[in-house]
């Protein structure tokens, strides 16, 4: 059981910072004594038999006066004398209340009864943290007697204590410990000399060390650490050297010697350079690496240049370490170290230098890193293409675009790639200037780069390189880069002149590409020009602009596309005209009317068949009459096509006219033949039939339920109806709580939460046959039939009608359904019925409820 910490820790914590305390409490008695009294009285009295799983709000009372009294002499000691006095009498949780009580009031008059539990091994600890709060010497009189008397656990939480509270007369007592056979105590002991410090505790430490073994070593070592810092806050420096001193040999944990190193580097910052150094050039790679590391925080030309000399003659792992350590330090030293390190033999320090060169670089080292991104090593490319995009400082980017033509073309691509990462919109010339270059690779380059950073004002120059670009196959990328620049404004007319302007001029390659564009930019001007297109030229540039108008973004060509589709003769481009035409139709108030429309152009049966299948998009009467003329066509893929539609409009029309919908899906099941159309008119069909035929007459057993046990563990337990001892159970007749389709338990059996209820009842089957068993529960249920499990998933849910589907097997003659329904929270419900495996009614079922 979870433990109860009462809230006066948080008061309590408020009175230890001098902090007035009434305020927390606005109604509490301030004046009156005997108001005090009756609080305190009161809640004394509920501590002999207080536990754990009690209200703590029950001792608010108490709580309030004894934070009352903390500032009142006299309230303070009959506070005290009141808690003292039912100290012995209380339960466990009481005696706990009371120490956390009497941390507040408590004084010499509490030591003696506080000194009897310190050795009590369940109270041990509420004593001490009284105990440890008290400034008194009493009680640290009484915590060292203690040390006396105890062992193991008890003994290594008093050491803990008088350390806390620096009770240096506690330091013979401590050193002795350290040669405890118990290993608690002996590390207790050990952390207690280094909280304590001072020159004999360092000579117990150093010399128990010797012999101690690794976990207590450890301890030992963390205590030294400690005392030194002690010393070096007392201004005693040499002492704290002396200590760190000893951290140097290898037996000591990195970390350890990372701390001594740190303590010496606050002391002596030449010993402390020197010890890193030392420690650099050393066989534990280990420490080096940590010594390395803190390279990074000291300061000083003379370090950095000391370990550019140590750099080349380190191993590889830790030349790449030191490499960013000096890129943290800086300076024109470490980048020329770094520098070179790009030209070392091994491929990760190189690639460790270039990473640096982004922190330390300048415009001196951008063809060093440009070259590096151009090479072939994943690694070092990866590395010097961060590194062009982290630099810092004048004329990075002019040298990046200088003279961009001159170079190679991996070269260029990595200039042009360092610089739009860069966001460097004065290189947008630059890029216009290689858009045109002989290598794809630098087209591609910059033409990516202009649709990332250019600007409306670029838009003639874009269009430009559209209509004449180095290479045709270029087209889409620089379009790509044009819809790009079409987002930095929503100006369409801005979009649509350069574009207009360049059209009626252009070979038939690049009039695609621009009607494409003016798709994206809908102006009348924009539309008209991609209807002539459309209507005059051929090929490419007609396929172009029938497609662009199908995707018009507003509806404004609705007439235009059904005229094309009327015009023209090329199947595929009919076909893009007419899918574009009822795309804005089934957006219009006359949709049915349009689409009748285009019915009257159809040329052939594949046409037809496109605006049947359309017809789906627009749920309306109108809509589902034209689809369900089709439903009589000779031709079987039209009819086909008819009745998707019709179940497709239908069902968006069951809840505004179920009669019609129920004639159409029979109609529907009657005229076509393929069997996932028939069955998905069923369902439409189902969806009327949803609430009949469920199963009302029903026996139950229960409620079952478990002291401490929830919905989850109820529904995998097994009780008596699901066991082999089910024929001696109980069945009483489940009469209330019985609706139309649904049963609600919590009115026919109980209101009660994280239970479960059995109910049975006995089907009649005509034949031997398969089934459909339709369930829905509030909140979970397993299902069987004839005693075979049919449903047991764990599935929480509220109530609905089919919600949960089982096939089953139905004998001739009665048949037996049992169903367990569990209940979490809130409602307690469930339903259920049999239908055929497709959904429709199972004609000649029988249900009789079993008799009690």
């Amino acid at each position: 059981m979870m433990r109860w910490i009462p809230s006066t820790s948080a008061l309590l914590a408020t009175l230890a910072l001098g902090l007035p305390c009434a305020s927390l409490f606005a109604d509490s008695p301030t004046g009156e004594f005997s108001s005090f009294e009756a609080r305190l009285e009161n809640g004394l009295k509920l501590l002999p038999t207080f536990t754990y799983d009690q209200d703590p709000a029950a001792l608010a009372e108490l709580e309030t006066a004894i934070l009352q009294s903390a500032h009142e002499p006299a309230k303070r000691a009959r506070s005290e004398e009141g808690l003292l006095q039912a100290l012995d009498s209380s339960t466990r949780a009481g005696s706990e209340i009371i120490c956390r009580l009497l941390r507040t009031v408590a004084s010499d008059r509490s030591v003696p009864p506080l000194e009897s539990l310190l050795v009590d091994s369940k109270r041990s600890h509420l004593a001490r943290y009284v105990l440890e709060r008290m400034a008194s010497p009493t009680a640290g009189d009484a915590l060292r007697r203690a040390l006396a008397k105890t062992t193991g656990q008890l003994r290594a939480g008093l050491l803990n204590t008088v350390a806390r509270r620096g009770d240096t007369a506690a330091v013979p007592t401590a050193i002795a410990d350290l040669k405890s056979s118990d290993d608690l105590v002996a590390n207790a002991a050990a952390s207690a000399l280094g909280q304590l410090g001072g020159d004999a505790s360092v000579e117990a430490l150093h010399v128990a060390r010797t012999d101690a073994d690794t976990p207590l070593r450890r301890t030992i070592d963390e205590a030294l650490l400690l005392c030194a810092e002690r010393f070096v806050t007392t201004g005693r420096v040499s002492a704290a050297a002396d200590i760190y001193d000893h951290f140097q040999n290898s037996d000591r944990p990195p970390h350890h010697r990372l701390a001594a190193l740190r303590g010496i580097l606050a002391i002596d910052r030449i010993a402390a350079i020197e010890q890193v150094l030392d420690a650099i050039e050393g066989d534990d790679a280990t420490f080096r690496a940590t010594a390395i590391q803190l390279t990074a925080d000291i300061e000083g030309e003379n370090l950095t240049r000391a370990l550019t000399w140590l750099l080349p003659s380190i191993d590889e792992t830790s030349q790449s370490l030191l490499i960013d350590s000096l890129a943290k330090r800086g300076g024109s030293i470490a980048k020329a170290a770094i520098v070179a390190a790009t030209r070392s033999e091994d491929e990760t320090v190189r690639a460790a230098a270039y990473t640096a060169l982004g922190q330390v670089g300048d415009v001196s080292t951008v063809d060093l890193l440009v070259d590096a991104a151009a090479g072939v090593s994943k690694p070092e490319k990866q590395a010097a293409r961060a590194a062009l995009v982290e630099l810092s400082g004048n004329g990075i980017n002019e040298r990046l675009a200088h003279d961009l033509g001159s170079y190679g073309a991996a070269s260029k691509v990595e200039r042009i790639r360092a610089l739009t990462l860069r966001r460097s919109f004065s290189s947008l010339g630059h890029f216009l200037q290689v858009a045109w270059d002989t290598d794809a690779r630098v087209r591609q380059q910059a033409i990516e780069a202009l649709g990332r950073l250019a600007s409306p004002a670029q838009l003639p120059t874009l269009i430009a390189l559209l209509v004449s670009p180095q290479s045709p196959a270029d087209r889409q990328q620089i379009a790509a880069a044009i819809r790009n620049v079409f987002y930095e404004t929503s100006s369409i007319k801005t979009r649509a002149a350069p574009i207009l302007a360049a059209f009626e001029t252009s070979s038939s390659g690049a009039k695609a590409a621009l009607i494409r564009l003016l798709g994206h930019a809908a102006t009348e001007e924009a539309r008209a020009a991609v209807l002539r297109a459309a209507r005059r030229d051929a090929g490419e540039v007609r396929r172009a602009a029938v497609e662009t108008l199908a995707r018009w973004p507003n509806t404004t060509p609705t007439n235009d596309l059904l005229d094309l589709a009327k015009r023209l003769h090329d199947r595929n481009n009919r076909s893009i005209a007419l899918r574009g035409y009822f795309s804005m139709a089934s957006q219009a108030d006359d949709a049915s009317l349009l689409y009748a429309r285009a019915l009257e152009i159809a040329k052939n049966a594949a046409d037809t068949q496109l605006v049947v299948e359309s017809l789906a998009a627009v749920h309306s009467a109108e809509t589902l009459e034209i689809a369900e003329r089709f439903l009589n066509s000779d031709n079987v893929d039209l009819r086909d096509t008819a009745g998707r539609s019709v179940v497709k409009i239908a069902g968006s029309l069951q809840d505004q006219d179920a009669p019609r919908v129920m004639v159409a899906m029979q109609r529907t099941m009657d005229k076509v033949g393929d069997a996932t159309i028939r069955q998905s008119a069923q369902e439409v069909l189902n969806h009327f039939e949803r609430f009949d035929g469920y199963v009302l007459e029903w026996a139950y057993s229960g409620p079952y339920n478990e002291r401490g046990k929830e919905s989850p563990e109820i529904f995998s337990a097994k009780y008596l109806p699901e066991t082999v001892d089910a024929k001696d159970v109980y069945w009483k007749p489940l009469r209330r709580g019985v609706g139309t389709w649904a049963i609600d338990l919590e009115t026919g059996i109980a209101r009660m939460n994280h239970c479960a209820a059995y109910v049975f009842t006995r089907v009649h089957s005509p034949v031997n046959q398969e089934a459909r068993l339709e369930m829905g529960a509030d909140d979970m249920l397993k299902a069987w039939v004839n005693r075979e499990p049919v449903y047991g998933a764990w599935r929480r849910s509220g109530l609905r009608p089919r919600d949960v589907v089982a096939t089953i097997q139905l004998k001739k003659g009665w048949n037996d359904l049992l169903l367990k329904v569990v209940d979490h929270g809130g409602g307690w419900q469930f339903c259920c019925r049999i239908r055929k495996p497709d959904g429709t009614v199972l004609d000649g079922l029988k249900v009789q409820r079993p008799r009690a």
